[in-house]
């Protein structure tokens, strides 16, 4: 079991965030930026718990996380008991921590605000609020879940001592709508990871013959991601056109292997970069059902760079920003598009995308995001007095 209370001298550093903490870099990635900087001794992630994950791990060192395994868990997902889970995963938090030692609070997107706020209150402690996406904008919000999303999150987010989000209109958004200092800017950019898989290994498990032209999809394959779509234009191509598509990535939805399309089940989280590095073409389109995705600059995006793969990706402000200058990308808005795209491109065509991609990700650091990070918390007249 993991010991939550910090022994005589130790900095506690509690994260609050509605998620059983499994995949989600970007927390893990934060929390050792803390600890490299000395900000913090020790953090402890107040998570949801999900059977079958234990209650309490050890991620690493000085990093525990502890899930709480609701009661209310078995009841319906309808409203009112919805209600009566997220309250019980609070009162439970703070029954927990509300007593402690804590040097800082971080509160993880709008669900984990309400009740790091009241921690707040309860021990004292400064707290941070990254906004991982532009919360109240998100795909399917909408009516009056929008509007007491919108509510709860510009009153308590003045409650918070510093706050970060992860692309400028977003943060521009903040500032202007909530009337607030702008929020500082972190970009979800990977950690550069070494791994033993070659880089061909991606052509060779789907099958690809030299001649073909691998077009990757990274992700969940499910009909919400408009992956049916994406087939369909892919099969649609002349038959001798080497377009082959790859989709990685666990699926939700059936789909048939052909000549054109290759399915491949999901790798392990450090092994998919050098999946990536096989790819010729990546894909990070994103619909425009809300502003959360016109403004986002997705992590994907960021792996796909890393690797020294061109991108199609939406024609988005902050994606064309990052891409433009360096001609590392090309840009889609619906299924003809994209048929015109592939039919134009060519090998030349991708391999200046990929020169221009490589140039891009020498100027791409998650150490550059993780000082901006530190630097924001650390700035803060609240961490002054504590620090």
């Amino acid at each position: 079991m993991v010991d939550t209370d910090p022994s005589a001298g130790d900095r506690l550093n509690v994260h609050v965030i509605m998620s059983p903490v499994v995949n989600d870099s970007r927390v893990i990635k934060e929390a050792r930026a803390l600890l490299k900087a000395d900000l913090v001794d020790r953090v402890v992630f107040a998570a949801l718990g999900d059977e079958p994950l234990p209650q309490h791990e050890t991620l690493e060192s000085n990093i525990d996380v502890v899930r709480f395994r609701l009661r209310t868990r078995k009841l319906p997902r309808r409203l009112l008991p919805q209600i009566l889970k997220y309250l019980e995963w609070c009162a439970r938090i703070l029954t927990s921590f509300g007593s402690k030692k804590i040097t800082l609070i971080v509160a993880h997107d709008l669900e984990a605000l309400p009740v790091a706020v009241l921690l707040k209150w309860l021990t004292g402690a400064p707290l941070h609020y990254d906004a991982h996406e532009l919360e109240v904008h998100r795909a399917g919000m909408s009516g009056v879940q929008q509007r007491l999303a919108w509510c709860t999150e510009r009153t308590l987010c003045r409650f918070a001592d510093s706050q970060t989000t992860v692309s400028d209109s977003i943060a521009n958004w903040y500032a202007s709508r909530y009337r607030i200092p702008k929020p500082a800017v972190v970009r979800n950019i990977p950690e550069r990871v070494d791994t033993t898989v070659p880089e061909a290994h991606l052509r060779e498990v789907a099958g690809l013959d030299a001649q073909d032209i691998a077009f990757l999809y990274v992700g969940a394959v499910s009909p919400q991601r408009g992956i049916q779509a994406l087939i369909d234009t892919f099969e649609g191509l002349p038959e001798k056109h080497p377009a082959r598509l790859v989709l990685l990535g666990p699926r939700t939805m059936q789909v048939k292997e052909t000549d054109r399309i290759r399915v491949l089940d999901p790798v392990p989280h450090d092994e998919v970069p050098s999946w990536i590095a096989g790819a010729d073409v990546g894909f990070s389109i994103l619909d425009d059902s809300c502003l959360n995705h016109i403004y986002a600059l997705p992590n994907k995006l960021f792996q796909y760079i890393l690797a020294g793969v061109p991108v199609i990706a939406s024609p988005y402000p902050e994606i064309q920003t990052l891409l433009d200058p360096y001609g590392a990308g090309w840009y889609v808005s619906d299924p003809d598009a994209l048929r015109e795209l592939l039919l134009r491109l060519d090998r030349p065509s991708i391999e200046q995308g990929k020169a221009g991609a490589r140039q891009l990700a020498t100027r791409l650091s998650w150490e550059d995001e993780a000082e901006s990070f530190v630097a924001t918390i650390s700035a803060a007249p609240a961490w002054q007095r504590v620090g």
